[in-house]
């Protein structure tokens, strides 16, 4: 597989959360024409089930979600000085009430630099045998954000949409081995 890897300096950038779900009718269905021309990159964030994004959403300050829940239900947010941060479960609930912007994923990666419990063996919640592509974010301890994105390429441009990539504890190592600090899927 190969990987694309985006270092962010949150000193430059200024983080936006869009959706394609919740847009309260004022904007229509989201679209990649929908980036804004001065956007240096745009991802989809988040797990979702049934088109919804999983767990907390906050957008411009206001919560539309509450946090999920679960030991790896990891969070990215963004306070209102535009600092961007990786929060813990255990971290949420402080933080409710005081960011500009939030999404929950899962899994965790790491935490503390460590690859959480639970992806250490089978049967404690998370398939780690499963390949697929993968799109995962960290902070490092420099404070820089950085997005991986991998894409399986052995057959070309055709294999580029083939669901086969790291499993997800080879994703954490990968983190790790980037400088990462704390990471999610």
């Amino acid at each position: 597989f190969r990987a694309y890897v985006v270092r962010i300096d949150p000193t430059r950038v200024h983080f936006a959360l869009d959706s394609a779900t919740r847009d309260y009718g004022t904007k229509g269905a989201w679209t990649s024409e929908r980036i804004p021309p001065d956007a240096v990159l745009a991802v989809n964030a988040g797990q979702f089930i049934g088109g919804v994004s999983f767990g907390w959403v906050v957008h411009n300050g206001t919560e539309w979600s509450a946090p999920g829940s679960g030991t790896l239900a990891m969070a990215f947010v963004v306070d209102s000085a535009g600092f961007p941060a990786l929060l813990t479960p255990a971290e949420l609930s402080a933080a409710r009430g005081h960011v500009r912007l939030a999404f929950q994923s899962y899994p965790m990666l790491l935490a503390h630099g460590s690859i959480p419990w639970e992806l250490h063996a089978p049967g404690r919640g998370v398939d780690l045998d499963h390949r697929d592509s993968r799109l995962a974010i960290c902070t490092t301890t420099d404070g820089s954000v950085l997005i991986a994105l991998t894409r399986f390429t052995s057959l070309g441009s055709a294999g580029e949409t083939i669901p086969w990539g790291p499993t997800v504890v080879e994703m954490a190592e990968f983190m790790r081995s980037l400088g990462c600090f704390r990471a999610m899927m």
